[in-house]
């Protein structure tokens, strides 16, 4: 046999082994979490081949743990500890948060109520939904802690215009999407932003209507100054 096949062939020998996790009960993967499971720990007299080898080990509650180890001896024993993970569970702080989206360090996660496992540290909590300012709150967690977060939402002031309409007719009726604004000259504020049809009517004989499709911008002010009554007329 030559040198080569003899190096194969060493390499190619499988040995028993142990395999152990604290605390033990979790599941063991060889390389991938796509194929079948080596088992649960503890596991003694595990048959595998000599070389480089990734387990994987998953235990409810707890990090995902990676091993990446070299099997050379007979009866060693590989051996991982698992860190636990913490808890954020998200409640209604007020009726508005009730089925609220969820957020997690800015990944949309579900709706509240929620709880979700995540690693020990800093993490960024946010719930939302339109119509309503985004509750945000960073919560500090420790190994294994539980923490609750009780979300509370406020309705967003409207984002409103204004519309300052003169024209050549005090007395004028102002109407904005077919609603009555009072009379000409006023200034007509709170107006949701977006297009909106404004309507100027006088009562005076031989004055024209006035009709204009507008846009409403917020914290803007727009100006109008109609003339509704000929030049011949006044």
């Amino acid at each position: 046999m030559s040198v080569s096949s003899s190096v194969d062939a060493q390499q190619s020998t499988v040995i028993p082994i142990s395999i152990e996790s604290t605390p033990p009960g979790a599941t063991v993967y060889l390389d991938s979490t796509a194929t079948p499971p080596l088992g649960v720990t503890p596991l003694q007299n595990v048959r595998l081949r000599r070389g480089q080898a990734t387990f994987i080990f998953q235990l409810e509650n707890h990090e995902e743990e990676r091993l990446v180890v070299n099997i050379n001896k007979r009866r060693e024993v590989f051996r991982a500890v698992l860190s636990p993970l913490s808890t954020i569970v998200v409640t209604a702080g007020n009726a508005d948060a009730e089925g609220a989206a969820v957020r997690i360090d800015g990944e949309p996660v579900g709706n509240v109520p929620f709880q979700m496992n995540v690693k020990p540290g800093r993490h960024l909590v946010q719930v939302g939904r339109e119509g309503f300012k985004t509750f945000s709150q960073w919560v500090d967690l420790g190994s294994a802690q539980s923490i609750t977060v009780p979300a509370l939402l406020e309705r967003e002031a409207p984002k409103t215009g204004a519309i300052l309409v003169v024209g050549d007719s005090p007395g004028a009726k102002i109407l904005i999407d077919g609603e009555p604004k009072g009379e000409t000259p006023q200034l007509i504020e709170g107006i949701p932003e977006g297009e909106r049809v404004v309507e100027i009517v006088s009562d005076r004989e031989g004055a024209s209507a006035f009709r204009e499709r507008i846009r409403v911008i917020a914290g803007e002010r727009i100006t109008l100054n109609p003339t509704l009554i000929r030049e011949a007329e006044k």
